[in-house]
Formats: C-alpha cells, sequence, structure tokens
C-alpha cells in the first residue's frame, strides 16, 4: 500500500487497459482506503454505461479495503494526483487492414489537448503517465501544457520490457537477470542500446560475442525496414488464418526485431497488447 493518500486517475477506464490497470491498482492495494481512484469515461460514448458496471465489479471484487471510486465524464472534473492517459483510438485489430500510426495521431490528438489544456489550466499539476498510442505526441501535448518533468511515457518502459524478456529468451535466462534499455519512437523507430545489455552469471565477453552475432550484417540504421518487412510478412500469415505459423516465424526472427513485431501479433489475435502488461 502507497505510504500517504495518493488519487489516481484512470482516463479511458473502461477500455481493455483501464480496466486491467484499475483492478491490478485494488489488488495489489496500490491505494490507501482513504483515497480515490477515479475512473474516467467519455460522457455519451459506450463508457458512459459500462463504468457503472465496472464500478460494481471492482466493489465486489475488492470491498474490503479499497479506496472510493468515483464516475467521472468530464476532464473538469478530474481531481487527481496521478493521472495515466489510456483514453483514444488504437491499432485496428484486423491483420488486413493498414497500420498508420500518423492517422491514429490525428485522431488522438485532440483527446490529448482536450485533457491537457484543462490539467494545465489547475494551480497544481497532477503527474500524466501517457500510454495511449503514439505516445510522444501525447507525451509532447501535456508536456507542453504542464511541463515536462509531470509527464511520463510509458512506451520506452513497456519496449524495454519486451526487449529485455526477448533477451531472456535468447541466453536462455530469467527476464529478472537481464539489464538492457530500448529508446527511440514506439512502433517502427526503435532503437536498443545494445551497450546497455548485462546479463547475471555471464561473462561480459560471452555477452558480447552473442550480440556482435545477433548484429552481423545488420547495421541499426536498417532496423526499422527490418521491423516494417517483418511485421508486414507476419500480419499477412494472420490474414491467411496462418496464426501458428505467423508466431513460429516471429520466434526465429532477432531478438530486438521481436520485441517490436510480437505486439502487432498479440494485438491481432489477443486484443491489446498492454492490457496485462500495463
Amino acid at each position: 500500500m502507497m505510504g500517504k493518500k495518493v488519487d489516481i486517475a484512470i482516463v479511458g477506464a473502461a477500455g481493455s487497459c483501464g480496466r486491467q490497470l484499475a483492478a491490478q491498482l485494488l489488488d495489489e492495494h496500490k491505494l490507501d482506503p482513504t483515497a480515490r481512484l477515479q475512473l474516467v469515461g467519455h460522457r455519451g460514448g459506450a463508457s458512459e454505461s459500462e463504468l457503472h458496471g465496472l464500478r460494481v465489479d471492482l466493489r465486489d471484487a475488492f470491498h474490503d479495503d479499497a479506496p472510493e471510486l468515483e464516475l467521472v465524464y468530464e476532464p473538469a472534473e478530474i481531481s487527481a494526483d496521478i493521472v495515466v492517459m489510456l483514453a483514444g483510438s488504437t491499432m485496428p485489430s484486423d491483420p488486413r487492414a493498414n497500420v498508420d500510426r500518423a492517422a491514429l495521431a490525428r485522431i488522438n490528438q485532440a483527446i490529448f489537448t482536450t485533457y491537457a489544456e484543462e490539467l494545465g489550466r489547475r494551480d497544481n499539476f497532477p503527474l500524466v503517465i501517457v500510454q495511449s498510442n503514439p505516445v510522444e505526441l501525447g507525451v509532447h501535448i501535456f508536456a507542453r501544457h504542464l511541463g515536462r518533468h509531470r509527464v511520463l511515457g510509458a512506451g520506452a518502459f513497456s519496449d524495454t520490457m519486451r526487449f529485455r524478456r526477448e533477451l531472456a529468451d535468447t541466453f536462455g535466462t530469467r527476464r529478472n537477470h537481464v539489464r538492457a534499455l530500448m529508446l527511440g519512437q514506439h512502433g517502427d523507430n526503435l532503437v536498443p542500446i545494445w551497450s546497455s545489455v548485462e546479463i547475471d552469471d555471464r561473462d561480459r565477453a560471452e555477452v558480447q560475442k552473442t550480440i556482435a552475432g545477433i548484429r552481423s550484417g545488420r547495421p541499426l540504421t536498417g532496423l526499422a525496414a527490418e521491423i516494417v518487412r517483418w511485421r508486414a510478412e507476419l500480419l499477412s500469415h494472420l490474414a491467411e488464418g496462418e496464426v501458428h505459423q505467423a508466431f513460429a516465424l516471429a520466434a526465429e526472427l532477432p531478438p530486438e526485431v521481436r520485441a517490436a513485431v510480437k505486439p502487432f501479433l498479440v494485438h491481432t489475435t489477443a486484443g491489446h497488447t498492454t492490457e496485462i502488461v500495463t
């Protein structure tokens, strides 16, 4: 449980990721019973009714020591120390559909701006964590209104977690034994920081030799093109119903490419990629 009373607002709480985050916060006792968890939806949208059911479900499961659960439908009604941004449109789950982050940005820009402008009018700015895509755009807009020290983007953290797990598979160990960092733009333009890779109980020379083998003949400048090419091939398998083949092919790719393309496989076969990772 948190050491002091901290109020949290989840914008987009009725979505798959928002529901998962709310349940995790309550299940892990991250909020004091005297705190408030605001479940933020969109008035006039499906979430306006869905949040009522979600609140009842959460209270049934966690009422013993849960904080106050408040339903919110307008940005002006948000009153929290931490605001988690999970609202907005997502990538299409149809593998035949075009993956267009620019189009996604145009749709979600208005949502980011609405909430950023409202929160920016406050005397005391909350800490905003952006998980909605494009994460970089969300961070830019919120930072413009609240200042960069009050905004965190979750993209690099999620990408780093995936990169570390793929490296763990490559080295035959657990992720908690791997230290590594993935930067760059969430999506096609990821930048694995190979110099940051360390594996517990592995000689550094051995680790560097394995990494050299992975990178041989593959300059970092070509990674974005690799990601685009492999993503297209994997999604083409899914479009033909060849799910097993798609995941088997993905397993043979280099670890940094796996970290980039697997989220698309997850999104088109099992729903939103961060539903559990969040």
